[in-house]
């Protein structure tokens, strides 16, 4: 991907926010597995996801099936950006 963690962040962060803005509900997010399954973005993605931040987009973050990444990928569910318009 060719980030720092940093950007890496804010990359992800501005992707999920212009999801939500354009009510696209379901993302798949490819970290990779990293050396010996310990991949830096394996392990910090899920924590960036949690932070309040972002945490009020979404829905769910489960691991994605092995099709379409196993523990290398998460699936996203974002919340229907037009139900909350109205809140």
């Amino acid at each position: 991907h060719g980030h720092t963690l940093y950007s890496a962040k804010i990359v992800l962060n501005n992707y999920i926010i212009n999801c939500y803005e354009k009510n696209i509900r379901n993302i798949l997010i490819v970290t990779g597995k990293g050396k010996m399954n310990k991949g830096k973005l394996k392990e910090e993605v899920p924590k960036w996801l949690n932070e309040i931040y972002l945490n009020k987009y979404l829905v769910s973050v489960n691991l994605a099936p092995n099709h379409f990444g196993g523990n290398g990928a998460l699936l996203v569910r974002l919340k229907n950006r037009s139900k909350n318009l109205y809140k």
